[in-house]
């Protein structure tokens, strides 16, 4: 009898990821109920490990984006060409984890960025089913390296601000996302608990939130979304707009209307890095962060407000 030749490694980590894909599901309702979960702990049992510690555990064997699929999947596929060139002995993906760290090294040496290298452990992270700490230390991110939206990229030169600028005015208003953008109707627009216009959207990972409508295209926005009705607002929106530089508009102009000139001891956020020295209002992230479908303030602090 022939000997029974073992899947491949890619084959091996395509499976493992198609296993814990979880399309559809909400990732902000599986957060909450491991909030609650830990909660409910004895406290000598969450005196060992923290709340996120204990969300992040809940989470790991869990993707819940085709965005996020593909992104760990390639990363992690770089790792297997290294096993496969370096040790072709290693059969499994067992087998290829002790030289996670040593292809981490190399990464480091061939001087990728410190997101990037972030990134691929948070592939491994999911490949491996154990939290990216258990690997070795990489550089730290600063926000100093993020090139994201600072400055013109070349893609921004094919595109044309005076004929797409109801499009910015509209992107500067709401805050959103390219895909909350390509897939907006006018019934979404709704007042909240004050009356206040906002937009009903439904983010990442299935969490809803309500942006509100602020800036001085206020009412053209409005209008907009009225006449649009049930339809789509935009539809595609141009690949080479960058979409992100314009919420980070949206998220500082909503910090600013709320930041306060005295803010309370407990309120005041300090901020790292090339930023060390400021002090930023604890309230005025949050409402911020909201607004963006964010949760945490180190990501407004460190990607949004300016």
């Amino acid at each position: 009898m022939g000997h029974k030749s073992k899947k491949c490694l890619k084959v091996q980590a395509k499976e493992k990821f198609n296993a814990i894909l979880c399309i559809g599901r909400s990732k902000y309702k599986d957060k909450q109920e491991a909030g609650k979960a830990w909660q409910a702990l004895p406290i000598e049992v969450r005196q060992t490990k923290s709340r996120q510690e204990f969300i992040n555990d809940a989470l790991r064997d869990k993707i819940y984006s085709y965005k996020t699929y593909s992104t760990y999947a390639k990363h992690n596929n770089y790792f297997i060409a290294y096993c496969e060139e370096y040790h072709p002995e290693a059969k499994t993906l067992e087998q290829c984890r002790q030289y996670v760290d040593e292809w981490l090294s190399t990464r480091v040496d061939a001087g990728l960025s410190a997101y990037t290298i972030d990134l691929e452990k948070a592939g491994l992270s999911k490949l491996y089913g154990e939290p990216a700490t258990n690997f070795r230390e990489t550089p730290k991110r600063s926000r100093g390296e993020i090139t994201r939206s600072r400055g013109e990229a070349k893609r921004d030169r094919g595109f044309s601000l005076e004929n797409h600028k109801d499009l910015i005015a509209f992107c500067r208003g709401t805050g959103l996302r390219r895909s909350e953008l390509e897939t907006l109707r006018g019934t979404q627009l709704i007042g909240d608990a004050d009356g206040t216009p906002c937009l009903l959207i439904k983010g990442k990972g299935g969490r809803y939130r309500e942006s509100p409508i602020i800036g001085e295209h206020k009412q053209e926005i409005i209008d907009r979304l009225i006449k649009a009705g049930n339809n789509l607002v935009w539809g595609k929106v141009p690949s080479h707009m960058d979409v992100h530089s314009y919420r980070s508009d949206y998220a500082t102009a909503i910090y600013k209307a709320f930041e306060r000139d005295d803010i309370p001891k407990s309120e005041r956020y300090y901020c790292r890095g090339d930023r060390k020295g400021e002090v930023m209002d604890k309230t005025a992230m949050r409402i911020a962060s909201e607004a963006l479908g964010h949760s945490r303030l180190e990501v407004v602090a460190g990607h949004y407000i300016r």
